[in-house]
């Protein structure tokens, strides 16, 4: 569903945006029809208007290399808990989004 026009943005890398805690809930945020369960509904229009970070090829690696693992880790046994890993990759996004730990607490809905 995805293409990659930029050929210097790796399509796991894009993965682990969305999939990440502030993809998702800036997702929430934009696109009308994303549906917060458990397989949310995303037009290719929507992902469009999300805003993927311009990354270099190194932190791009990181966050594939953590994807790559999530992957692998669920095909061996889907009711692997990935939490630790997604948590690594939250942190990443977070840093290349350039986020505060003011602006954390609002996109992990601790926000008073």
């Amino acid at each position: 569903m995805i293409a990659r026009s930029d050929k210097r943005v790796n399509l796991k890398f894009v993965l682990g945006v969305i999939n990440s805690t502030a993809g998702s809930w800036y997702a929430g945020l934009r696109c009308p029809n994303f549906a917060k369960d458990i397989f949310p509904k995303l037009n290719p229009s929507d992902i469009k208007q999300l805003p993927i970070p311009d990354a270099p090829p190194e932190k791009q690696k990181t966050v594939e290399r953590l994807v790559d693992r999530i992957i692998a880790a669920k095909q061996r046994d889907p009711e692997t808990d990935v939490r630790v890993l997604e948590r690594e990759i939250d942190q990443l996004v977070y840093t290349l989004y350039g986020l505060t730990p003011e602006e954390i607490k609002i996109v992990e809905g601790q926000a008073n």
